[in-house]
């Protein structure tokens, strides 16, 4: 749960991790600080830009209890405050008695002070702790942030060993109408590495050229074997992307709940799970993801809604299908299925010249430029 005020004035940019610094409470700057600093977005810039917010183990670049809040023109006062803050980040304010906790926006920076324009209050000045910059634990970052009217982005570093739970995406998601979205995106040492054309980024067909999933390429979500979903996802408007689900056990790792639409995972892989998803979504599509050949089942066994797979890579285990669709409507478009796999989409098939489309009462396939190699069963498309 949200721990007061989130922030929802503008397009934001936040840090996640499990590193050291990492917190229920930190804080980020505008998207619009974020582009100012990085006008080239160039990795440089951006490792230069996340430093202003913290150190290298991600504790906030300021970190200060006592801070004396004065309600008339709502200034937090402190000495030497104006070398850590800047007009444009933002601040996570707290333990005050009369104010409201949560994420502002710093709209003044002046000696020994900053102030934050849209401050809750009661009208009563108050002591409060105030925080700069830091990273969030990541479910602390996906709760304390709301992509509802403006954007938001996460950035991710630092592998993640789930203990005994699921990470649950259920509040601030995007709004489809308004075009927002909610995005997580893992890095190695500078937001974006990991996206195409980056020094860390790694396509799902270098993937299967290497025979393994490189670590530094992705930021890894560990289930530690134990039987969980490792993401729960039921907000809309949402982007996850440069994420590796691993070892969740006899559960999939990736569970929908109340058919959220507009949701993407891109250049994602999925390893050492029984498979990756087997509940309905409305709206889902998996860009560019890597499915490695030690899942337990069919990788998606999937029922209701539309899912859209487009250039992905499956490397199937023996005996498995890639897709097995039941009541769903399935795009697969450039995708390559590899392995000893059995089928790689199992439906009731209608063939044409220049692509194949299955339809029946139950579901619907369509299929452009699909590539199947080294399937155990020669029709790749399996009428049922």
């Amino acid at each position: 749960m949200a721990n007061g005020v989130v922030f929802d004035n503008e397009k934001t940019v936040f840090f996640a991790s499990d590193g050291d610094g990492a917190a229920a409470n930190a804080s980020g700057c505008l998207k619009s600080w974020w582009d100012t600093e990085c006008p080239n977005h160039t990795e440089a810039e951006h490792v230069a830009a996340r430093d202003k917010m913290m150190d290298v183990d991600g504790y906030p670049i300021f970190s200060e209890d006592s801070v004396v809040y004065t309600e008339t023109d709502q200034k937090i006062t402190i000495s030497g405050i104006e070398a850590f803050a800047e007009v444009g980040m933002l601040a996570y304010i707290y333990n005050g008695a009369n104010i409201v906790d949560g994420i502002y926006e710093i709209t003044v920076v002046g000696t020994g002070y900053i102030i934050c324009g849209d401050m809750d209050d009661f009208g009563l000045d108050d002591t409060v702790y105030v925080i700069i910059g830091g990273e969030f634990l990541l479910q602390d970052a996906l709760d304390e942030t709301d992509a509802t009217d403006h954007s938001v982005e996460i950035h991710i570093r630092d592998n993640l060993t789930l203990v005994t739970t699921t990470i649950d995406i259920n509040m601030g998601g995007g709004n489809n109408t308004k075009n927002t979205f909610k995005k997580i995106s893992g890095y190695n040492t500078s937001p974006g590495d990991m996206d195409y054309g980056g020094t860390y980024y790694q396509s799902p067909c270098e993937i299967l050229q290497a025979g393994s999933i490189d670590n530094a390429k992705a930021v890894l979500l560990d289930g530690n074997d134990d039987d969980y979903a490792i993401v729960n996802i039921s907000i809309d408007g949402l982007i996850v992307e440069n994420i590796h689900l691993y070892d969740s056990g006899s559960a999939s790792p990736v569970v929908f709940t109340s058919t959220p639409q507009g949701v993407v995972l891109r250049n994602c892989r999925v390893s050492s799970c029984n498979r990756v998803s087997n509940t309905a979504a409305a709206d889902v599509v998996w860009d560019s993801c890597y499915i490695h050949n030690d899942l337990q089942s069919n990788n998606c066994i999937l029922s209701g809604g539309h899912h859209s797979f487009i250039n992905c890579v499956a490397n199937l285990a023996t005996g498995k299908n890639f897709i097995h669709a039941t009541g769903i409507t399935v795009s697969v478009i450039g995708c390559l299925i590899a392995g000893n796999g059995n089928y790689g989409i199992r439906g009731q098939r209608q063939q044409r010249k220049h692509h194949q489309e299955s339809q029946s009462l139950h579901s619907s396939v369509t299929v452009l430029g699909f590539l199947p190699v080294g399937c155990g069963l020669p029709a790749q498309i399996q009428h049922v």
